[in-house]
């Protein structure tokens, strides 16, 4: 995009300097019709302007740019966050239930009633105990 604006640009000069303002004139009537600007229309009154459009467009397309990788990584960190509360949550309860494993065997429950009352398998169950001294 930046080589198209900048042959257009040197290409206008070039026409400008080789065949006159009439020529330009003519283009930019053709413009102003095309986009129904009226004649007294301030948008584009040099060919220098074309350059300050080229540069505005560049600086904006640079400004967006940016502005959608910040938003990008705002969205990454949100998501992050995110994961590690759900991690954080999923943590807390394991760790409570296998502290709720322990107290019912300390309590002398069997592994049988522990797996009826947690819905863990016998060997989930004994993998907790393994390690307690009952």
């Amino acid at each position: 995009m930046s080589r198209n604006w900048k042959e257009l640009i040197s290409l206008l000069k070039g026409v400008l300097e080789k065949d006159g303002i009439e020529i330009i004139r003519a283009i930019m009537d053709r413009i102003f019709e095309i986009h129904e600007l009226p004649k007294n229309s301030k948008t584009i009154q040099r060919i220098e302007d074309l350059t300050e459009v080229k540069s505005m467009l560049e600086t904006n397309t640079k400004n967006w740019e940016i502005s959608v990788f910040e938003k990008g990584i705002e969205k990454g960190i949100e998501k992050g966050i995110e994961k590690g509360i759900e991690k954080g949550i999923e943590k807390g309860i394991e760790k409570g239930i296998e502290k709720m494993v322990i107290k019912m065997a300390q309590n002398g429950m069997s592994n049988a009633n522990i797996r009826k009352i947690t819905g863990l398998s016998l060997q989930k169950i004994a993998q907790i105990l393994k390690n307690v001294k009952l």
